[in-house]
């Protein structure tokens, strides 16, 4: 058993990595971290309009995935410290990609029986207008799908 557990960083998603986490431990199951950036562009096929500025561009991306590496680590460590879970095998990715896509490829690679992901519990107009990771997610992995709505622990 392994889980693989989603988060974009946001207040929201901690109550999936506590989860997660959690889960690990009474599964006795390694859990993987995993935060997506989306690309520095929003599509390959623009990258030809900026061919002056495709160093900056990976100079930024670059930027961008250390600081998600950095917080993703730190955000891990704080919920194993407060749940005193040291025995839980982590480990953190970091991935870049169009994010529902990219998390459902990450599950097939990781061959993760589990996806964990959080919820923002938006509904109304804002989830018409920014749509649902986490929903994306359900529709198009082949393994079960956990989601957690922010304040859960």
């Amino acid at each position: 058993m392994s889980v693989l557990c989603c988060s974009d960083l946001s207040e929201s998603s901690r109550s999936a990595v506590h989860e997660a986490l959690r889960l690990g431990d009474a599964l006795q199951a390694p859990v993987t971290f995993l935060h997506v950036c989306p690309p520095p562009y929003p599509d390959p096929g623009y990258l030809s309009l900026a061919v002056e500025d495709v160093d900056l561009l990976e100079l930024a991306g670059s930027r961008v995935r250390r600081a998600a590496q950095i917080a993703l680590d730190a955000l891990v460590r704080e919920m194993r410290d407060a749940l005193a879970l040291g025995g839980v095998p982590t480990r953190t990715v970091i991935r870049e990609g169009l994010v529902a896509k990219t998390i459902v490829e990450e599950a097939e690679l990781e061959d993760a029986e589990l996806i964990v992901i959080g919820t923002h519990a938006r509904s109304g107009l804002p989830h018409v207008m920014l749509g649902s990771v986490a929903e994306r997610v359900m529709r198009t992995a082949s393994r079960p799908v956990l989601t957690v709505p922010p304040g859960l622990h």
